[in-house]
C-alpha cells in the first residue's frame, strides 16, 4: 500500500489537476460552443490533454529517464483503453442515476451529458494513474535494491540460519 501512496502519487494529482482544467475546457468549448456532443468533445479533447500529460507524467510525476518508444506507445494504449473503459461506463451510469430526478426536475439531456462527461473523467483519472504508475512508466528495480529488500525480508523473519549467519548471507547476496 505504501508503494501506491508514494510521491508519484502526489505528483500525478498536481499534473492531474493542471491537465483536467485543460481537458474540461477543451471539453465543453466543442461541445458548448462547436456542439460535437458527448463523444464529439471529449474525444479530441483527451488526444490534446494527453499529449501534455505523456510529457508532465514522464518529466515531473515519474522522472522517467529512458527514451524509448515503448513508454509511449504503452501510454496511447493505456490512455485509450481508460477512456473507452472511462467514458463506456460514465454515460449509462450517470443517466441511470440521474433518470429518477429527470422528470421531477426537468434536467435537459444536455446537462446530463456534461455531468457524465465530469463522471467520466473521475473514471480516467483513476485507471490513467494506475496504468501510468505500473504499467508505462514502471520504474524496474536494481539487483542491488531486491538484495535490500530480500535482506530485510530474511531479517525480519527472523532467520538465525542454523548453517549461514546473517553476515555471510549479505556477502553472498551482495555478490550477486
Amino acid at each position: 500500500m505504501k508503494k501506491f501512496f508514494d510521491k508519484s502519487m502526489y505528483r500525478f494529482l498536481i499534473v492531474g489537476c493542471m491537465n483536467t482544467i485543460l481537458g474540461l475546457a477543451l471539453i465543453y468549448l466543442f461541445y458548448n460552443i462547436f456542439h460535437f456532443g458527448y463523444w464529439g468533445s471529449t474525444a479530441p479533447a483527451y488526444v490534446i490533454a494527453s499529449v501534455f500529460s505523456y510529457v508532465m507524467n514522464k518529466v515531473y510525476t515519474f522522472s522517467y529517464k529512458k527514451k524509448d518508444k515503448m513508454s509511449m506507445l504503452r501510454f496511447v494504449i493505456v490512455q485509450v483503453l481508460a477512456y473507452v473503459i472511462a467514458y463506456l461506463i460514465a454515460r449509462p451510469l450517470t443517466f441511470t442515476v440521474l433518470e429518477c430526478f429527470r422528470e421531477s426536475t426537468n434536467l435537459d439531456i444536455r446537462i446530463v451529458e456534461q455531468i457524465a462527461i465530469v463522471v467520466g473523467m473521475g473514471f480516467f483519472v483513476v485507471l490513467g494513474y494506475l496504468g501510468q504508475r505500473f504499467f508505462v512508466f514502471r520504474q524496474k528495480q536494481t539487483d542491488n535494491e531486491d538484495n535490500n529488500v530480500l535482506l530485510a525480508e530474511i531479517k525480519n523473519d527472523g532467520i538465525n540460519g542454523d548453517e549461514t549467519s546473517h553476515s555471510e548471507l549479505s556477502q553472498d547476496i551482495g555478490q550477486n
